[in-house]
């Protein structure tokens, strides 16, 4: 026996065919006006940046005018994008202290971009997908009398801060892309004993935006 068809399920099937139409008719004029657009932001690189784990938050310095306990405290930079990131920078665009209870901007503070261990300067060229690269923060002394100096070279107004809680604002920018706005945290400790770098954290605090 052989099923046919009434005018009611031919008219269901051309219905259905009209509509299939329409929405191919849809995505095509959805990919012609987007497409590029759709495939810049699909493809852009993206970039995130953390303060790492033990073995890359601190390099030891081994230098006969250093003391044991003097470490750079460096940012991890990542691309997990699917294009390269082209002059990469970050600016460190303030600093506060922890005082009374609320947190108190640190004088003499103007924004400055942070220097990258690779290429010993405030611009990256190039970060291809799947790689990461080191920001440095400072360097940390903790021998006699502990101290951090932010940005070495470059804040001349406050080289050394002391122990304490501080809040800096970074921002990470590439080539026609904002990829990270927020805060970290660090703070640390005199210690009666041991080592003051022992003391040392650091942490995302708040974040603006990320991608």
């Amino acid at each position: 026996m052989i099923a046919t068809l009434n005018t009611e399920d031919w008219s269901a099937i051309s219905a259905l065919g009209v509509w299939a139409g329409a929405i191919a008719t849809f995505a095509a004029i959805v990919v012609a006006l987007f497409g590029e657009q759709i495939r810049r932001w699909y493809m852009r690189p993206r970039l995130s940046i953390s303060c790492g784990v033990d073995g890359l938050l601190f390099q030891q310095l081994h230098h006969f005018e250093v003391g044991p306990d003097f470490f750079h405290i460096r940012l991890l930079v990542s691309n997990y994008g699917k294009e390269s990131a082209q002059n990469v920078q970050c600016v460190l665009a303030s600093i506060r202290t922890w005082k009374g209870e609320t947190w108190t901007p640190v004088d003499n503070h103007f924004p400055t971009r942070m220097i990258w261990t690779t290429e010993k300067a405030d611009t990256l060229n190039i970060l291809v997908p799947d790689s990461s690269s080191f920001l440095k923060l400072g360097n940390f002394e903790g021998q006699n009398f502990p101290f951090i100096e932010l940005l070495p070279g470059i804040i001349k107004s406050m080289d050394r801060i002391s122990p304490g809680r501080y809040e800096i604002e970074l921002i990470l920018t590439s080539e026609h892309h904002l990829h990270y706005h927020g805060f970290f945290e660090f703070s640390w400790e005199q210690p009666s004993s041991g080592k003051a770098s022992e003391t040392f954290a650091i942490k995302e605090s708040r974040r603006i935006k990320s991608e």
